[in-house]
């Protein structure tokens, strides 16, 4: 738990500090600053250095929490560079749903053993990826037909 904190206390600093439109950072040094996270964590991605936080597991502990916070800063510029896009509009559906989708993802990963059926992690976390959203949009329409179908109900006593 005092990991968790250490990252709503470094969130909050990077709201107060980077993510104001009127930030005291240069034009030019922000990008920097954002290449150079994006650099360190791809890196680190690539030399398997992350936090798995389920299991407490932090290899190379400040390297890793320094990673974390890259990916955060990266992540966060990203979203608010796609908010201008109709893409944006999809993910935020998908934000809508996260507790359902972190449910999801975990029935899929207790109850299938992707490992079995494929060997590459990257294929598998696809694989992972694309059946837990086509469980949330099947998941989501059943909700939408349920609601109709209370509404004709509702309207059929009146």
């Amino acid at each position: 738990m005092p990991i968790a904190a250490l990252f709503m206390w470094g969130g909050s600093i990077l709201r107060q500090w980077y993510m104001r439109k009127e930030t005291d950072i240069g034009n030019h040094i922000l990008p920097i600053f954002i290449f150079i996270c994006f650099v360190y964590w791809i890196v680190c991605l690539q030399n398997s250095v992350n936090i798995e936080m389920a299991t407490r597991h932090y290899p190379y502990f400040l390297v890793s929490l320094l990673e974390a916070l890259a990916g955060t800063v990266v992540i966060s510029y990203l979203s608010m560079g796609i908010q201008e896009y109709k893409i944006s509009n999809s993910i935020a559906i998908i934000g809508r749903y996260t507790l359902m989708i972190l449910c999801i993802h975990q029935l899929d990963f207790y109850k299938i053993f992707w490992s079995v059926f494929i060997s590459s992690p990257w294929l598998a976390a696809l694989t992972r990826l694309i059946v837990d959203l086509g469980i949330l949009m099947v998941v989501i329409l059943f909700q939408k037909f349920y609601k109709k179908l209370l509404g004709k109900l509702e309207n059929t006593k009146m």
